[in-house]
C-alpha cells in the first residue's frame, strides 16, 4: 500500500472517531441543558406528586398552573400579614395617644371586663392573648404598677395567679374601648361591608380551626362595651 493510501485511511479513521466524540459531547451538553431547566425539574417534581391525580395531564402547563397557584398562596399570606401589622400599628399609635395604653394592654383589660367578677388567672390571660407566659407578666406588671389590675396568689395553690380588674382599670378601659372603637371603625370596618366583614370572620376561623387553635373562650369571647355595662 502507498504513502499516500496509508495517510488517507488515517485521516478517514480520525474523521470518524473526532466525529463520534462530538456526537457524544453534542448529546451530554444537550442532557446537561435539559436537566438545569426549570420546566423539567417542576415537571418531575410535579409528576412525583401528583402520579394518582385523576383527569390532570402531566404537562409544562399543568406546572404553570400549579406554580401560579403557589404565587397565588404566598400573596395572599404577604397580604394578610401586611393589613394585619398595618391596623395593629394604626391601633397601637391611637390608643398610645389618646389612652396611654398598648394594644396589649387594652385586650388585658378588656378579656377581664368580658369575665365580669370573675378573676381571671395568668395562665387564662395568657392563653386568651396568645402570649408567652414571661410576656403577659411584663404586661401585668405595668398594668398592676398604674393600678388598673390586682394580682393575688392563693394559698392553697402558690403556683395559680388571679387577676382581677379594679374600679380605676375599668375607668381607664372605658376611656380607651372609645378610641380603639372608633380607631377600628375608620381604619377597618369603613372599608368593608357587612357581607366582607362576616366573610372575613368565616374565613379566619376556617384557618384558625384547620390549625387546631380555635377557642370560643380566645376567638370569639363576646363585645361587649365597658361603657353599656
Amino acid at each position: 500500500m502507498t504513502t499516500s493510501k496509508l495517510r488517507a485511511r488515517r485521516f478517514s479513521a480520525s474523521a470518524s472517531s473526532s466525529a463520534s466524540e462530538a456526537g457524544a459531547v453534542k448529546s451530554t451538553a444537550v442532557m446537561a441543558i435539559s436537566n438545569l431547566s426549570p420546566y423539567n425539574n417542576c415537571t418531575d417534581n410535579y409528576k412525583r406528586k401528583n402520579v394518582a391525580a385523576p383527569g390532570i395531564p402531566i404537562t409544562v402547563s399543568a406546572v404553570k398552573i400549579k406554580a401560579a397557584e403557589r404565587q397565588e398562596q404566598v400573596q395572599a399570606w404577604i397580604n394578610l400579614q401586611q393589613a394585619n401589622r398595618v391596623l395593629e400599628g394604626l391601633l397601637e399609635h391611637r390608643l398610645r395617644a389618646n389612652a396611654d395604653l398598648s394594644l396589649a394592654e387594652y385586650e388585658v383589660l378588656f378579656r377581664l371586663h368580658l369575665a365580669a367578677d370573675r378573676p381571671l388567672q395568668m395562665s387564662e390571660i395568657a392563653t386568651q392573648l396568645i402570649n408567652s407566659p414571661s410576656g403577659t407578666t411584663r404586661i401585668a406588671d405595668r398594668l398592676e404598677n398604674d393600678g388598673f389590675i390586682t394580682r393575688a396568689t392563693p394559698r392553697d395553690n402558690r403556683r395559680v395567679v388571679r387577676v382581677t380588674l379594679t374600679e380605676r382599670g375599668r375607668r381607664a378601659l372605658e376611656k380607651a374601648d372609645e378610641v380603639f372603637r372608633g380607631a377600628l371603625q375608620e381604619s377597618f370596618a369603613a372599608h368593608l361591608s357587612a357581607s366582607d366583614i362576616a366573610e372575613l370572620r368565616r374565613l379566619m376561623r376556617k384557618l384558625l380551626e384547620g390549625n387546631g387553635a380555635w377557642s370560643e373562650a380566645r376567638c370569639s369571647p363576646g363585645t361587649a362595651s365597658p361603657t353599656a355595662s
